[in-house]
């Protein structure tokens, strides 16, 4: 068959039209009274993870800032907060209103945080039975132990980001660890925060009264290395971060099991995803070396039927001129 250029046309077309009817989401419309509501509405879009919205505003926009929306969201949902992404926007007048657009975007899809909340679950359900400083530090160990700090060109959309890429692969960046550590903690009803500040992100803790500074991305040197450098600390102890939000007059003494000891508590989680992954891969190749050994033996069978059939045929042939013969010297007596 010839394929012109009409037809690779229609072919883009078709492929065009198709992805705009299933997979193209049209904007949510919505309205918004003041600036005010407006960022608290877009801050609901983020918490039901919604990605585009236009507001017809009744009043005069001057500046947005995504920012301000973590900062509101985080009081409430911070772990919600800490999955705001980057974020486009704009506004145009139109028919005496002003119409705003957001394009939202997220460190994390809706699927890859339901597989880290699956995770997440069994690892805190290993946690019963300690005490609140015990699950901290298991979480801290755990998260250090499990990941690599970095990220890969070839990765989603670049950057490894939120707490499926610490708990699965196992390779994030400060952002992974921060969430990964608030989901768990959120898990273990201990109240924590997410930090943002100079492109970087940590956390605080609360523990016996106290809000701790906590950034586990700073205490992983890599290679399976350790460090409690920013564990638990105080403010005057808190150092290189944009700000500090520590009440307690003194930081936390590290005590208890080793972050080795920590680790093995655990299942072997990324011997798991390996093999998990490795099963995926090799399910279709799988499926097919079984389609075509199934198609073998079927055609083995029907050669092996035929066979038998004519074997059958043949012996029925012999009886028959066998038949014939008795027949014919009977009649010559």
């Amino acid at each position: 068959m010839r394929i012109t250029k009409s037809k690779i046309f229609i072919v883009i077309v078709a492929v065009f039209l198709i992805w705009c009817i299933f997979f193209r989401k049209d904007y949510l419309n919505l309205t918004a009274t003041d600036q005010a509501d407006l960022n608290t509405q877009v801050a609901n879009l983020c918490k039901d993870h919604v990605k585009r919205a236009k507001f017809t505003l009744d009043f005069d926009l001057y500046n947005f800032d995504i920012e301000d929306v973590r900062k509101e969201l985080a009081l409430t949902d911070p772990y919600a907060a800490s999955n705001i992404g980057r974020s486009s926007w704009s506004w145009y007048e139109e028919d005496g209103h002003t119409v705003f657009k957001i394009n939202l975007g997220y460190n994390a899809s809706k699927k890859q945080l339901k597989k880290a909340d699956k995770r997440i679950e069994e690892l805190v359900a290993d946690m019963q039975g300690m005490t609140d400083y015990e699950k901290i530090k298991a979480a801290h160990d755990y998260i250090i132990m499990y990941c690599d700090y970095g990220f890969d060109a070839l990765a989603y959309k670049g950057i490894e980001q939120g707490p499926y890429w610490a708990l699965y692969p196992g390779k994030t960046v400060c952002n992974g660890y921060a969430m990964t550590f608030l989901r768990i903690m959120q898990y273990c009803d201990i109240p924590a925060t997410f930090e943002v500040g100079d492109n970087h992100a940590w956390n605080t803790v609360y523990l016996d009264g106290y809000w701790y500074n906590m950034d586990v991305t700073w205490d992983d040197l890599g290679d399976d290395g350790i460090s409690y450098e920013y564990f638990l600390k105080c403010d005057d102890d808190f150092l290189q971060h944009e700000h500090k939000s520590s009440d307690a007059p003194a930081s936390v003494e590290v005590t208890g099991k080793s972050a080795e000891e920590n680790y093995k508590m655990f299942p072997n989680y990324k011997l798991r995803y390996i093999l998990m992954l490795l099963l995926k891969i090799a399910f279709p190749f799988i499926i097919a070396v079984g389609l075509v050994w199934f198609q073998l033996k079927r055609k083995q069978h029907k050669r092996k039927v035929w066979a038998e059939n004519q074997r059958r045929l043949r012996m029925q042939e012999d009886l028959d001129r066998e038949l014939m013969r008795d027949m014919m010297r009977n009649a010559r007596r």
